[in-house]
């Protein structure tokens, strides 16, 4: 659903939750690579709550 975080699996899967809603796989990005910074983590939500426009 756009524009809602807790339906997003990409939102899930960068945040390592993927499993918890049924996912399945490594979390992205995968290991042995760094998770994603908590400033890349804030303009990707923002960028899903208004809707993923491109």
């Amino acid at each position: 659903m756009l524009g809602d975080l807790e339906n997003s699996y990409l939102w899930h899967k960068i945040n390592n939750t993927h499993l918890e809603v049924g996912g399945s796989g490594t979390p992205m990005p995968p290991p042995p690579a760094a998770s994603l910074s908590d400033a890349d983590l804030k303009k990707i939500g923002q960028w899903i709550e208004a809707g993923c426009a491109p």
